[in-house]
């Protein structure tokens, strides 16, 4: 039997894998309505092949999944179709296969190389000897009780240990292990004397700083003294670094995007941010433009740490541009890395700091452009040595949060100035509304829902036409449209006849354009009529327009053309007697109750009611 190829076996996992997938979703389609979530059980099929077949295999499922999902369960389906949401959900999925694919493959290299490593390393003695002396992997000889009584330069430099205190006895890999991973190595301490090796796992020493290195243990018994073991000791801290950024940057992506105010986004990024690092504290200063000087804003540390002296004494404390860390971070506009508070005379809050337990900090800037509008700190209980990568994903990082900061400002400024308008408009005597270039009314004020007992939501859409007399509407209309031509604000009496009467109302109006450039009719109107005489005559308008419904409708049924009217959802609410003719009906009860059942002219009906303000409407398309 011949043997397949690579790029037919990854097409083979992936079809598979995808089918599986798509076969569950079809069978579990009618109990959990699989068509909102169309990808769900995709996000599995992807890892899975990427698994199995590497980073190739996950992005031919990735490509599967997207086109059977679109085909079966994205509307319209059974067509290789997309409106603009569906669009968008396949291209964030298709992203997301492919990150998936791409990390799950560099993950499978990883382990394979690492795989491949240890089958190398016990291939002779004398290439153990050029593996140990190459340095490439830390190679550790102890004896089981703890002592280690040799180690290469690979497994010392890592630690931060010297050859000097390896001969002193000053290293054990017991006392490297930290409190909260021992249990790792009880696990496999009694594998290892079961079956005179261990299964190599992850764990992390503790360095002679008091840093974390991460690392994957391997360990064996000499067969001649089955006291010693040999240890082979890979540094994993660079992949750990890498995880450790993905996670902070999709932490604080996330952070951020929950976020609904500067005030509600600043403790989550803190926790976030020191969370994903494993540290213990995080401060933010924000520059007070006022007294140029960095003011304590937001504070968080872990539950572990009684941090509360140093929030304290943070609450009472400025820093100008070059005092302390924050300063010199304003001054400079650079990430700064304090290995070790001891050693650092220029950290006015060291005793404090040091007292809380803590040991290490860094800070970087929160910056829009070139403007500096904040600093982070955040603290270590732990000797952490500088990380010049970190420091530079800290700094994008601060970026990201100082756009954020500017939007939130623009967004909280909008919002006041809106709050501000509204309650200004909210106790205004005066009947004020805008209107777009068609005459449709765009707002009021609620002086204007008062005067004709209408809401708000029966105002916007709807012209002068759907309120007044004819000629009185025509008069509005045509002094709106002088405005708008002339781009000049007029001053005017505007009659309303209500009950034959004169004038009421003195109108000001004026040309508007709003964010995006369109021109809108601002306007103004002083009743100048007594309270008596507008009661009496808003009753006859009302009156009257009780009458124009009922010609109106009497218009409708004598009307030659077809009419139908529906509601925004695309209920059928009425069908003239021509109409019934039109559609060959003898009567209303034969009429189909929703617009669906007419699609040659369902998206006319569609266009027209969106133009008519009921932007919002859910009129079901027909499939």
């Amino acid at each position: 039997m011949p043997k397949l190829n690579s790029l037919t076996l990854d097409c083979v996992v992936a079809t598979g894998s995808v089918v599986t997938a798509l076969l569950l979703m079809i069978g579990l389609n009618p109990w959990l309505g699989m068509t909102e979530t169309p990808f769900l059980l995709f996000f599995g099929a992807v890892p899975i092949a990427a698994l199995y077949r590497g980073r190739r295999g996950g992005i031919i499922a990735t490509v599967l999944s997207a086109l059977l999902a679109n085909y079966f369960f994205i509307a319209p389906t059974d067509a290789f179709s997309l409106d603009t949401v569906g669009s968008s959900r396949t291209i964030i999925f298709l992203l997301e296969g492919v990150l998936i694919s791409t990390l799950i493959g560099l993950l499978r290299r990883a382990q394979q190389q690492t795989k491949a490593s240890l089958r190398q390393l016990k291939a002779s003695e004398s290439k153990f000897r050029r593996l140990v002396d190459s340095n490439v992997i830390g190679v550790v000889s102890a004896d089981i009780y703890g002592a280690i009584t040799d180690a290469n330069d690979a497994f010392l430099n890592s630690v931060g240990y010297t050859r000097a205190d390896l001969v002193a006895g000053r290293i054990r890999w017991d006392e490297m292990t930290p409190a909260d991973l021992k249990y790792l190595d009880r696990s496999a301490y009694e594998e290892l004397l079961t079956k005179g090796k261990n299964t190599p796992y992850e764990k992390a020493f503790t360095g002679k700083q008091g840093q974390r290195v991460p690392v994957v243990v391997g360990t064996a018994l000499l067969e001649d003294n089955p006291e010693q073991i040999i240890s082979f000791i890979l540094d994993v801290s660079e992949r750990k670094r890498a995880e450790q950024q993905l996670a902070i940057q999709y932490t604080i992506a996330r952070a951020l995007a929950e976020a609904t105010t500067i005030s509600d986004a600043m403790p989550l990024v803190l926790q976030s941010l020191c969370e994903s690092l494993g540290w213990q504290m995080g401060c933010f200063w924000r520059v007070d433009p006022q007294t140029q000087t960095l003011r304590y804003l937001h504070g968080w540390y872990s539950p572990e740490l009684d941090g509360a002296a140093l929030i304290q004494a943070n609450q009472t404390m400025t820093f100008t541009t070059g005092v302390g860390l924050p300063g010199r971070i304003w001054e400079r506009g650079q990430a700064t890395w304090i290995p070790d508070l001891v050693e650092d005379a220029a950290f006015p809050r060291k005793a404090i700091a040091l007292e809380v337990g803590l040991r290490s900090v860094f800070g970087f800037p929160v910056s829009l452009n070139q403007d500096i509008l904040g600093v982070i700190e955040c603290f270590s209980d732990r000797y952490q040595e500088p990380d010049q990568n970190l420091l530079q994903m800290v700094t994008a990082i601060g970026s990201q949060i100082g756009q954020f900061i500017e939007r939130k400002q623009t967004e909280e400024e909008l919002q006041a100035s809106q709050a501000l308008f509204q309650s200004f408009m909210s106790y205004c005597p005066i009947n004020a509304y805008i209107k777009d270039e068609s005459g449709c009314y765009v707002y009021v004020n609620p002086s204007v829902e008062r005067a004709f007992n209408r809401p708000l939501a029966e105002w916007l859409g709807k012209t002068d036409f759907d309120f007044f007399a004819a000629d009185v509407a025509q008069t509005f209309r045509a002094n709106d449209r002088a405005v708008l031509q002339s781009g000049q604000m007029i001053q005017v009496v505007e009659l309303n006849p209500l009950d034959d009467d004169q004038p009421h109302y003195l109108s000001v109006k004026f040309p508007l354009k709003d964010a995006t450039g369109r021109s809108l009719l601002g306007g103004m109107s002083i009743d100048i009529s007594d309270r008596k005489r507008f009661e009496v005559e808003r009753e006859r308008l009302l009156q009257q327009l009780e009458t124009s419904l009922g010609q109106l409708e009497a218009v409708i049924n004598s009307m030659t053309e077809g009419l139908v009217i529906a509601d925004p959802q695309g209920n059928i609410l009425m069908f003239n007697p021509a109409a019934l003719a039109l559609h060959g009906y003898d009567s209303l009860e034969q009429v189909q109750h929703h617009l669906r059942e007419f699609p040659n002219t369902m998206e006319q009906v569609c266009s027209c009611i969106k133009r008519s303000g009921f932007k919002n409407s859910n009129i079901g398309l027909p499939k």
